[in-house]
């Protein structure tokens, strides 16, 4: 159930819109109080149109002040759509089909949010993590997406929504470069092929994505990660591995 009794600061609520599958803003968890949020918005600017648009129309997944979106299943934005119209079937519970799909509603009366989110008015309460990049990620092109580690008591910590602070090192062990990424997914399991595999289940998990020469092999990255973080290790305390994307905070 959500918090009760938030100050105005605390309260949750739409600060823009972007599309459903971006990268940029984690998914938050679809409380009572995001429902309610976002229905609020809705009703607010006149906004009306399915789970479908919600879905596929670029610029049409709310994003909140906690700097999450809220990524609705076309059911879960019909029941949006009738709390903030208070649209209700016979039997007085919300009536969901009202905004299931653009189907439902009449064209003339589909009305879309402007994409765009003010950032001023994130409040940003993410943590930052410094993680120094293994020397065998040194002069790799990134396109960094994914950080497999050995896990830890402190990286159990992290989140979604939190940050990486991460060092590249040259073949010296001096400071080369440092990029920050943000949190937007995290996945846990007993081995690096534990954690990879679950990510494979939902995205393309290239070797580059990792920091590694883009033409090795699945295998290769694998020998790679129990090289830099030994197997010893990783049999102990399990793997993690975090879907991140660039930030400039």
């Amino acid at each position: 159930m959500a918090k009760e009794n938030k100050t105005e600061k605390e309260k949750l609520f739409v600060v823009g819109w972007t599309d459903y599958d971006s990268e940029y803003f984690p998914a938050c968890t679809l409380t009572d109080e995001v429902y309610q949020a976002v229905a609020d918005e809705v009703r607010d600017k006149n906004y009306l149109f399915g789970g479908n648009s919600h879905q596929d129309y670029s610029g049409c997944c709310p994003v909140l002040n906690n700097g999450c979106k809220a990524a609705f299943s076309c059911r879960g934005w019909g029941l949006v759509i009738a709390m903030a119209y208070n649209q209700r079937g016979r039997d007085g519970r919300y009536d969901i089909m009202c905004g299931y799909m653009d189907g439902m509603i009449k064209p003339d009366a589909v009305r879309y949010p402007d994409a765009g989110v003010n950032f001023a008015l994130i409040e940003d309460n993410g943590k930052t993590y410094k993680l120094v990049a293994p020397t065998s990620q040194y002069g790799n092109d990134w396109i960094k997406k994914f950080e497999a580690r050995v896990d830890s008591d402190e990286l159990k910590q992290l989140q979604a929504g939190d940050y990486l602070d991460m060092t590249v090192c040259d073949e010296d062990g001096l400071p080369f470069a440092m990029d920050t990424y943000k949190i937007t997914e995290i996945f846990r399991g007993e081995t690096f092929e534990d954690v990879i595999r679950q990510a494979d289940e939902i995205y393309y998990t290239d070797v580059e994505y990792f920091g590694y020469p883009g033409d090795w092999t699945k295998e290769q990255l694998i020998e790679q990660l129990y090289k830099d973080y030994p197997r010893e290790q990783v049999e102990k305390n399990g793997a993690v591995l975090f879907r991140a994307v660039a930030y400039v905070k």
